[in-house]
């Protein structure tokens, strides 16, 4: 799976770094990542805030495109309610979230 979401909480704010070079874009691997780095957050009560990144020169390209070849129609639409999901997370974050 490549792709990765880097977790880490520095005084009390959770950064989420996603790392999938060059221009970052939304493998299994960085959902996968997403997904856990919200969960982590929200279940930690030290956490006021979560930031989100992206590493190197871009922030999130989009969709792993590459991803989609092999995918049979119903394959595409679990990938696009796993998006929508993540998406849907991170606005019902209690937390304040800031996307960089």
């Amino acid at each position: 799976m490549k792709g990765t979401v880097h977790y880490e909480v520095r005084d009390g704010v959770a950064l989420l770094t996603v790392d999938n070079p060059p221009v970052n874009p939304l493998s299994e691997g960085v959902r996968n990542g997403l997904y856990e780095g919200l969960t982590k957050a929200e279940a930690d009560s030290s956490v006021v805030g979560v930031v989100l990144t992206g590493n190197g020169r871009a922030f999130i390209a989009g969709a792993d495109i590459s991803e989609f070849a092999h995918f049979t129609e119903d394959e595409g639409a679990t990938l696009a309610r796993e998006g929508q999901e993540i998406l849907f997370n991170f606005m019902l974050l209690q937390q304040l979230t800031v996307r960089l």
